[in-house]
């Protein structure tokens, strides 16, 4: 019997004051956060005042007025995954975030 692990999902999410029409694919290339081309490519859900929400090559975008949260399901990215969340937060010095928790 030949078993696979699961996919994990793993789920980062920040707690704090954030405006969520920020946080859009064209703002995640300019900072440099992602390639071109996975910001190019991205599938957009819906982008307003109170939700953002699109998805990318490897990636799963929910920022809410009140957290930021990114997901990925494949393992090769879970370092990639913590290492954008870091260049999120450095780019938000300002920002009182409250809480940071890893699913």
């Amino acid at each position: 019997m030949d078993l696979k692990p699961a996919k994990s999902i793993v789920t980062l999410v920040v707690v704090g004051p954030v405006s969520p029409a920020l946080f859009t694919p064209h703002w995640f290339k300019v900072n440099e956060l992602v390639r071109e081309g996975e910001a190019d490519e991205a599938k957009i859900q819906v982008i307003t005042e109170d939700i953002t929400l699109f998805q990318a090559e490897w990636l799963e975008v929910d920022v809410r007025p009140n957290r930021i949260q990114l997901r990925t399901m494949q393992d090769a990215y879970q370092p990639v995954l913590r290492d954008l969340m870091v260049g999120i937060l450095a780019l938000m010095p300002r920002v009182n975030f409250t809480k940071i928790d890893f699913k």
